[in-house]
This record gives structure tokens, sequence and C-alpha cells, in this order.
């Protein structure tokens, strides 16, 4: 069996309304490597920083310690405040009805095919009508032990209220709010365990069904933090070594030899004068040394670990941060490893947590991290006759660990995304079925999970995003973005997507719940002719687009398949997501491209003529007038520019930032997608 979903109602930042399922968090099902019960597709808890991965955690050890406890502080605020506004104030009001405070947690268990599972730990939770789908529901409720106590301790405050009142008048509320927020004391709760059916049972406790193995990863709190780990896992090894007696044995004699040596050479070369002091003083009196070298000593006072580098010895305080900490987390996984008992694997849950163990590794690192981490769990189980029947789970910030994760796991399961919605946590399950576009393919999955390797992991950790197809658009929103007052101080991610492929993201976007912009061309389909190829050929410009079709993909996807494009009168809005294109004509054409967008909205601009007459001077000479772009040829400018774009951008960028006083102005479509992003982002301040 295993932990398939853990659910958080009211603890700390998890607000609970009813039929919410974004509090539930999605764990991986172990499966057999090479025999060995591990899980192989770690389960990701990702999110901003303060998002509440370590509220998770921190839950999860609360109540699978061995004497589970809360305060009145671990209840969500809100939550609280909301009960507690909902109560009379009046005294002698009957409380019979009210609803109680609590906080509750849902363990659901899968049971495996096999037929090796022991359910005798969770045998009470059992429901003939749930064995088919083999999910156990186990809840827990941090509630009031008994309710009679509590209305009266909640009838007592309300007068002691109504007196204080009496005396300071109405600017009195906050002494209600603090007497009653005294009523969440743990001596008032206990923790109790129902099943499906909501039946109490007695006589279990969480903690013997599942076990909590935490590491957090920025342990390094001395300079002897890995010799401290080293000695752990030595003398655990060297206690639990039943087949070496013999050597034991020796090494203890050893131990006494040398410690008996040391004292009779010290003691007999460096005591002799004290003695005769003593003597002289005190006739009877000596003192004696005893050297006390036993393995606890040996171990605490004497080891230390170093680093082999170049066949060279190195103190670890003398080492990187990101390799001590890389240590420390497998030091950790050795012991937990060392200290597992087989008989415990097929009845119990064993949960291995790690706290964001990015700490102080770089980029390369954090991704062979998380691609080797199993890898490191089965060879260290090669030879140890254990099989490990536990769950990984980690909490991360990082992008590369989540590329990584993708790319190894080839799959995007077990990935719990946490996103805010309106002052809230959110937890996202994402799985590879649901960030396909209904009707989607499996190129299109493979497609994402390709191209998220580069950029598109940002979107997990951004407040909004803008999908670009080209460079051009990619190098020069991002100045535009920074000059913007209020959009420069969020976090707003620019991806290029290489062409007109972001419909394939549409899924995982809506997913993701964050505000994002999807900046792609018009396209319009054109003739040979119109396209300036063939004799008698021109490079037409479009004024009207009656009979005029897209070739765009993207396009074709969200406004249909009849793809008129006289019949589009705005652009695509759908929740937190715009597609955004040059549906609107510039100086009195339809642009099929940003470039084209970029010269129609800048004719005049000095900056964008010398940068377009430097690129391509003949082909600018036959362009202009007066040293200004003809508006009547810039469908073949940007066709000229093809080959170009990166010099083109890179070039026009320079300029923009080697003259602050540029004059150069972004198309409107980009100036209604910025507006869509403020006014999305405002919603969620």
């Amino acid at each position: 069996m295993y932990l398939k979903e853990f659910e958080i109602r009211n603890f700390r930042k998890f607000y609970y309304e009813k039929d919410n399922k974004y509090n539930r968090v999605s764990f991986s099902n172990p499966h057999k490597i090479r025999d060995i019960n591990i899980a192989a597709r770690t389960s990701l808890v990702l999110g901003a920083n303060n998002s509440g991965k370590t509220t998770i955690i921190a839950c999860l050890e609360t109540l699978l310690s061995s004497n589970p406890s809360f305060s009145g502080y671990d209840f969500n605020l809100d939550y609280i405040s909301n009960l507690f506004n909902s109560y009379s104030e009046n005294p002698d009001d009957s409380f019979d009805t009210i609803i109680l405070p609590e906080m509750s947690f849902v363990f659901r268990v899968e049971l495996d095919d096999n037929d090796d599972d022991l359910v005798n730990n969770i045998a009470p939770f059992l429901k003939i009508s749930n064995l088919d789908d083999k999910i156990v529901e186990i809840y827990v409720k941090w509630e009031i032990k008994e309710k009679e106590v509590f209305i009266s301790k909640l009838r007592e405050i309300n007068k002691s209220y109504k007196d204080y009142c009496l005396k300071k008048g109405d600017e009195c509320k906050k002494k209600l709010e603090n007497d009653r927020f005294q009523l969440l004391s743990a001596d008032n709760f206990q923790l109790n365990y129902y099943n499906s059916s909501m039946e109490q049972v007695k006589n279990f406790k969480i903690a013997n069904l599942i076990k909590i193995k935490s590491i957090k990863a920025n342990k390094i709190d001395s300079d002897k933090c890995l010799s401290n780990a080293l000695r752990k896992i030595i003398k655990f090894r060297y206690d639990s070594d039943k087949e070496n007696a013999n050597h034991h044995t020796e090494f203890n004699n050893t131990l006494f030899d040398t410690a008996e040596g040391i004292s009779s050479d010290l003691g007999e070369n460096y005591t002799r004068d004290i003695n005769d002091t003593f003597n002289s003083i005190i006739s009877s009196h000596k003192v004696g040394m005893r050297v006390d070298l036993d393995l606890d000593t040996l171990m605490n006072n004497l080891v230390k670990c170093e680093y082999l580098e170049n066949e060279k010895l190195i103190p670890e305080n003398q080492y990187g941060l990101g390799y001590t900490n890389l240590v420390m987390i497998i030091s950790e996984i050795i012991s937990y490893i060392d200290n597992y008992h087989n008989e415990q694997r097929n009845s119990q849950i064993n949960l291995i947590t790690i706290e964001e163990p990015e700490t102080y590794m770089h980029p390369q690192m954090q991704e062979l991290f998380i691609k080797r981490i199993d890898d490191t769990i089965t060879k260290l189980l090669e030879g140890k006759h254990k099989n490990v029947n536990s769950q990984l789970m980690i909490t991360t910030h990082s992008s590369h660990i989540l590329n990584s994760k993708i790319h190894s796991g080839a799959s995007f399961d077990n990935i719990n995304y946490i996103r805010c919605s309106n002052g809230y946590p959110e937890i996202i399950i994402l799985s590879d079925e649901n960030i396909i576009s209904a009707g989607g393919k499996a190129e299109e999955l493979m497609f994402i999970k390709k191209h998220i390797k580069f950029k598109v992991s940002e979107l997990f950790f951004a407040e909004a995003a803008i999908f670009v197809e080209g460079i051009t658009e990619y190098y020069l929103l991002q100045y535009y973005l920074d000059k913007d007052s209020d959009l420069n101080t969020r976090t707003i991610s620019v991806m290029l997507v290489n062409g007109a492929h972001a419909k394939v993201y549409e899924q995982l976007i809506k997913s993701l719940g964050i505000p994002v912009v999807i900046i792609t061309d018009l396209d319009i389909e054109r003739t040979e002719q119109e396209n300036g190829e063939g004799e008698h050929s021109s490079f037409t410009q479009i004024d009207n687009l009656t009979n005029r079709k897209s070739t765009n993909s993207t396009l074709q996807y969200f406004y249909g398949e009849e793809n008129d494009l006289s019949k589009i009168k705005d652009y695509v809005k759908q929740d937190n997501l715009m597609v955004c294109s040059q549906i609107h004509p510039i100086n009195g054409f339809y642009a099929t491209s940003f470039e084209e967008a970029f010269i129609l909205t800048n004719t005049d601009n000095k900056i964008l003529n010398d940068v377009l007459k430097n690129i391509k001077p003949r082909i600018y000479n036959r362009c202009s007038l007066d040293n200004k772009i003809d508006k009547n040829h810039s469908y073949e400018l940007q066709q000229k520019l093809a080959d170009d774009k990166a010099r083109f951008a890179n070039e026009i960028l320079y300029k923009i930032l080697t003259n602050e006083d540029n004059g150069i102005k972004l198309p409107q479509y980009l100036e209604d997608s910025f507006s869509f992003l403020k006014e999305k982002l405002g919603e969620t301040k």
C-alpha cells in the first residue's frame, strides 16, 4: 500500500471550503525497480517562496509524531475569524447549534494489487464499498474534547466582554477576539480518527501506519556537521555488525591496550614530580592518570570528516557549501536505510521528504541531483537485502530541479504546483493527461517536455508570462516590460516558443492559473505572386481582410476551423489567457508579423530607419521616401529581413539602450497585451 493523497483543511495557510479540491497533495506510486520497492518517480511540491511548501511538511511532521499537538496559531486565521464572528456575543443565547472549531486532515491510502499487504493497521477504515477501487480514507480531526465545557467557557468570555464594554465603551472588540482565541489552547482539543462514514475509530494512531523521515537540506549549522553525520552512521553500523564479533573484540582490545600504554607513558613521565610534591604535604595520597578511550570517545572527539581531492585531504570547513549540502542529504538517506526494518515493509508507509535540496547548489548540480537520487538509493540498497517501501517527496522552487524531474521521469505526473488564489494557496496536481488540449496528440506532449527544458519551467515560478514566437519580440518585450512602472515590479517571464506552437500549452496555462498572453502573428495567406515570387510578382500590402485566411496554427485553433480573418473582431480572452495578434490595421495596413507591425508603427522613427539602412541598404533605398520608411513597402521590408531577424533585433535593442529618448513605440496589440496583464495582476494583489 502507499499514500495516494494527503489533504489539509484549515491548517495555517490552507483555508478550506466545502468541495475544495485544491488542498490535496498527490504522491507517486512506488513500483519495483530491480526488485527494490522504491518510488522511481519522485513527487515534487513546487512553488514560489512562502507559497506553502514548508507548511505541508510541517503538517505531516506534526501529525506523524509520537504525540501530535497543535496550537491556536496553527489554525487558519481567516477560518477562525469567520467562525468566531458567527458566534453570538450575548452570554444568555443558546449555543447548542454552533459550529465548533476544528482542523482536519485526510489520508487516502491505496492498496496494492499484490497479496502481501498487511492491512491490520487500517482494518477499521476498510469498507466493502471502497474495496473495488482499493482507496482507504482516514480522516484525522483536531477537535474540541468536550462541547459543553467549550460552550461554558464561551459564555464566561461573553459575560466578561459585556461587563468590560460597559466600562470601556464600544472600543473593546479586541478583548473579545483575544479571549476567544485562548479557547484554541491545546488543552481543549484532542486528535480523533474517523472512517469515510464519519464513524470514530478508537485505539488508532496515524503514526503507527505512516512514518516520516524529514531531511532539511539547509542544515549546515557548524564546521563539523559532516563529521557528526559520519560518526552517527559508523557508530550505528558498528553496533549492528553482529557478523564480525571477533573483529569487534580485537578492536576493543586494541583500544584498551592503546589507552593503557598512553596512561602508563604519560603517568610515569609527567606525574612523578606532582606526586613527590603531594607526598611532602600528605604522604598517604597520590594522583594517577587514565586515558578513557572507547568507541564513543573515539568517534565523538577524534574522528573528522575530510574531503579527498587530488589525493589530498581537505578539512570540511574549507569545502563548498553545495557539496557539503549534498553529502549531508546523502548521509541522512544512508542513516535512514541503515535503520529501516524489513518487517515494516508492507504494514507501514514510509515517507522521505527533502526540503529545497537546491540550497547552495549550482544549476547543473540541482539537475543531476534529481536525476540521480533514485539511482543513489537503489545503489545504497544493493547487498543490504532490504526492500524499502518508501515514497520520496521533494519540495523546491528550482526550475532546474523541475526541468530534470520532467526529463528524467519523462512525465509531468507527480508534480504538485502551489499557486496563490485570492490570498490562499491552491495545490494544482499536474499530470500528462491534464496538460494536453482536448483531442491533443502524444507529439504535443513530447514537444512540451522537450521545450520546457529551455525556459518554460519559469512558468511555475512567475506571476505572469508572455509567449512569443520570434526572436525580435523576445528581445524587445523584455526591454519594454522593464520600462513599464506597473509591470517591472512583477515577475513576468517571456517565453520564446519558436513558431506558432503556443497552442499546445493551453491546458498547462489554464492549470497554472497565472495571467498569460500568447502573442502570435497573423500570418496572412498570400499567393506566390503576392508574396514576391515569380514573374510579374509584387509584395502585396493587405488593407482588407475579406476572403483572407491565416496560416498560423495557433490562430486556427483558437478562432476555429473556418479561418476567415474578416470575422475576427477581437482578441481571444479565456479567463487567465489572452491570444493577441495583429487583427487591427496599423497605419492603414494589416501586418502579417511582429516585424511588419513594428515597422508600420514607427515609419518615421530615425533609429529604426538607421538600423534598416545599415542592415539592408539597397532594399531600404527602394522602400523609403525622404529618409523615412514608405508604409506601402512594409511587407517587402519584413520579407527581406527574414534571414536577418536576430541581427535586426540586436541592433534595434542596442540603439534603444544607448538612446534613452528613442521615441520607438510598441505596436498597439502589444500595448493591449500589457493592459491585459495589468488588469489580471491587479486582481491578484
